[in-house]
């Protein structure tokens, strides 16, 4: 039997919870710890016979673009020139000269075990349906042994994200070690016609995606990813996202899809009715008032290439005036109706939900969280707003969601009549920020990744050196270093709706 410890992000450094291995069962018991002792697992898995190493490698560019494109060269184990590396340390091993009766290799698949907990209790916690569903990766974690694939996938990002949670970079480094592994694997998997639709494929990917969203390994990543993400899904066909994991992947996502599709500002094979229905006509699970916005939402990109051309048009000129009328006319009818059926959606969603609509309350900085303060576009004047309490974590998401999607698509409105004002975005973008505080100090785990997109829109809302941006600052700042997240690090430009964004200029 052997013991090891597991650091708990829910407990001080000094409470960690220890596991018994023997006989096939685990028991949790809790006592205080000294410091070397917390290192143990991770001394467990630093043993696995795998060159050690005290540098953090970082990949410039390994990142995916479509399901063939980018994976045709990648570097071998000991191809330099690949990686970019820096320095962190050697750290300190005080525990290894613990005691005999730990046998460090018999711990080794035990640690690991720990780390894929740990990395799956953050990213797929369980929670009850008006939260919002969040088993996918709970659900590929629980296969991850029929498929090498996704076996070095979940060890790669789940060490790698525990050694960036305790602020361990030699931890860090080993899960960084296991990515180009992972990397070439998921090359084979993509060129292969069979592997290419494979369940595994589709888990990797998404967990690259995490691994992104932890590690930011580029300014790029994540909007790379994505983008990936969303080719390979097309690529194998709305029939088989109807079952299992492949479906809580897709539907769980289903947001991060379509904000992938708003940031390139290109139509969406998202918007296809097909992909509106197939998906869910197996009943694996039902269409909830999210999803109904969602299908609206995945019109909008259609409407930013529109609006994207015809701006060319214009500065070309080489349509007649009265073929351009048209066009517009066309255009703005479009951006007309899909305004008039978002309003509906919040009239028979939100303002009939059983547990009614979101309340306003007052701001008390509780918990160490920013205090929200806007102006008055009437007077100049700056005050504090109530914020909004809703009824569970869905609507808050769902709510932020619909003042995205509203702001992006006004931003292409420009009819000259029933427009939304600037006053109106002004408000939407306050909406989003009035929500942060609920969804960000209840949701758990990293579910606050499903607010990065609304984050982001919000930003791009407000103006340089206002109240609202550093109000903006203050929470990417804490959702950092509270979950260790690196994508909140900055303002997420990889993110960004505008027609200069990374995805829709291909910039790095």
């Amino acid at each position: 039997m052997t013991w090891f410890a597991i650091s708990d992000p829910h407990m001080s450094v000094s409470r960690t919870t220890w596991c018994l291995w023997g006989h096939g069962k685990a028991q949790k018991v809790r006592r205080s710890l000294s410091a070397w002792e917390l290192r143990l697992t991770w001394l467990a898995y630093e043993s696995y016979p795998s060159p050690n190493s005290a540098v953090l490698p970082s990949r410039t560019r390994l990142l995916i673009n479509s399901p063939v494109e980018d994976f045709n060269t990648l570097p071998g184990d000991d191809d330099d020139d690949s990686l970019e590396v820096m320095s962190v340390g050697s750290g300190s091993n005080s525990g290894s000269d613990s005691s005999g009766t730990i046998s460090i290799m018999s711990m080794q698949r035990p640690a690991v075990d720990i780390f894929v907990e740990r990395f799956v209790d953050a990213f797929s916690p369980e929670v009850d349906v008006k939260s919002g569903r969040a088993g996918a990766l709970r659900a590929a974690a629980g296969i991850r042994m029929f498929s090498p694939l996704i076996t070095d996938a979940f060890e790669a990002v789940s060490v790698a994200f525990f050694g960036r949670s305790v602020q361990n970079k030699q931890i860090e480094a080993s899960g960084f070690r296991l990515y180009p592994r992972v990397l070439r694997g998921l090359q084979d998997a993509l060129v292969d016609p069979e592997k290419c639709n494979a369940e595994s494929t589709l888990v990797t990917v998404i967990l690259l995606l995490a691994f992104e969203s932890v590690e930011r390994t580029t300014q790029s990543g994540v909007s790379a990813h994505v983008r990936g993400a969303v080719r390979l899904i097309e690529h194998r066909g709305p029939e088989n996202h109807m079952y299992g994991v492949e479906h809580l992947l897709f539907t769980e996502l289903r947001p991060y899809w379509i904000g992938g599709a708003l940031a390139a500002r290109q139509p969406s094979f998202l918007a296809r009715e097909e992909w509106k229905t197939i998906p869910w006509s197996a009943g694996t699970t039902k269409k909830d008032f999210l999803h109904h916005l969602l299908d609206l939402a995945a019109d909008v990109p259609g409407y930013l290439a529109l609006s994207d051309a015809f701006k060319n048009t214009q500065k070309t000129s080489v349509m007649g005036a009265q073929e351009m009328a048209v066009k517009q006319s066309t255009m703005w009818n479009g951006i007309g109706e899909l305004t008039y059926k978002f309003q509906q959606w919040y009239e028979d969603w939100v303002l009939t939900y059983p547990d009614g609509p979101p309340q306003e309350v007052e701001q008390t900085g509780d918990q160490g969280f920013p205090i929200f303060r806007r102006r008055d576009l009437r007077t100049g004047a700056t005050f504090t707003p109530t914020r909004f309490a809703h009824p569970n974590l869905l609507m808050a998401q769902t709510m932020c969601l619909y003042y995205s999607f509203r702001l992006i698509l006004s931003s292409v409105d420009n009819r000259p009549h029933d427009r939304v004002s600037p006053m109106e975005q002004y408000e939407l973008g306050c909406g989003i920020c009035r929500s942060l505080e609920f969804y960000i100090l209840t949701a758990p785990g990293n579910m606050i990744n499903r607010l990065a997109f609304p984050t982001r829109v919000a930003w791009e809302a407000f103006p340089d050196g206002g109240p609202e941006r550093q109000f903006m600052i203050e929470v990417l700042h804490l959702v950092e270093k509270r979950h260790s997240l690196g994508l909140w690090g900055s303002a997420m430009p990889e993110l960004s709706t505008r027609e200069s964004s990374p995805l829709n200029t291909g910039s790095p």
